[in-house]
């Protein structure tokens, strides 16, 4: 189990907002930073309108964010992949298959007539009575 766990320090440490986090910054920092860049674009459009030269430090702005969140992304994705081997390489034998349990038509019914009364003995009168109304059963025969 130890793989596993090591795995998932791993994932938890890249995706935590402090402390070590990996090649490059977190998505939020990147995004905070972004937005920072685009509000003082917009202030400095409102006040006296942009230069050239603003519009290009914005774009390559965008455009070295947009790479640091792709760069996160891939490093995430990949951690993430790494604890699903290695939760496969521990857990090799499939789970058990169980027969479905609502197969007949009077499993499905008493299912349907049981949730129907949670519902009236909950107090939710509107939730029972649409869920009676599109239900396809029939709720007037009473119990067995």
């Amino acid at each position: 189990m130890d793989g596993p766990l090591k795995e998932l320090s791993k994932l938890e440490k890249l995706t935590a907002n402090t402390g070590t986090r990996g090649k490059t910054p977190s998505i939020a920092d990147s995004l905070d930073s972004l937005l920072e860049v685009l509000e003082r674009t917009k202030q400095q459009v409102a006040s006296d309108g942009a230069s050239k030269e603003t519009w290009k430090f914005s774009i390559d702005t965008l455009d070295s964010k947009k790479k640091e969140i792709d760069e996160k992304q891939k490093e995430i994705y990949s951690s993430m992949s790494r604890l699903g081997k290695a939760l496969d390489k521990k857990f090799t034998s499939p789970l058990p298959s169980y027969p479905d349990l609502f197969a007949s038509s009077t499993a499905v019914d008493a299912l349907e007539r049981t949730i129907a009364l949670h519902f009236l003995r909950t107090g939710q009168f509107d939730t029972a009575e649409t869920f009676l109304e599109e239900g396809v059963f029939d709720y007037g025969t009473g119990g067995p």
